[in-house]
Formats: C-alpha cells, structure tokens, sequence
C-alpha cells in the first residue's frame, strides 16, 4: 500500500528574518503568515509526530558570530514564546 508523509521543519520551511534583522519581502511575508496559519494543524495532528529541539549547542554562544549589534538570545527552551506554543499545541493530542 502506496503511503504518503510529509516533513515540516518550522524554522526552515517558513521565511525567517534576514541575519541582520532585515524585513522580509511582501511576499516573504504574505507566505509567513500564511505558514502560522497552518503550525497549529502540523503541530496537533493526531497522526503528527513531533521532534523538539530543546537544547542549545553546547558552549553556545561561544564560537558564534553574530552580527554587529546583535545580541545571543540564549532564554531556554521553556523560556522562548513560540517554543512553548509549539510544545503546548503538540501535548493536546
């Protein structure tokens, strides 16, 4: 039997802001928005299984460049708004 999957990786599958903090484009942002539409459907389908990330790299931020002007944000896992939203809706099912 012929199955389909699909894989979502949501920092890599939704247009981010460039590294200096640049906007994103009209239509950069019109497909963002359109993707935070759906994460709820991703995350809390029942048939979805979900992998967290819930560590920084060790030493991190050490041996990172970033640019001028921009500062580690190194909050946890639990301390960071969209991971715990993501977690939030992924423990529903």
């Amino acid at each position: 039997e012929l199955q389909t999957y699909a894989v979502m990786i949501d920092f890599c599958s939704a247009h981010q802001k460039g590294k200096c903090g640049e906007a994103r484009t009209t239509q950069e942002q019109a497909l963002f928005t359109r993707a935070l539409h759906s994460m709820g459907d991703w995350y809390s389908h029942q048939e979805t299984t979900v992998i967290k990330l819930t560590k920084l790299p060790e030493g991190y931020p050490n041996g990172f460049d970033f640019p001028d002007g921009m500062v580690a944000n190194t909050a946890d896992y639990a301390g960071r708004g969209w991971c715990f939203e993501e977690a939030s809706v992924a423990g529903l099912i």
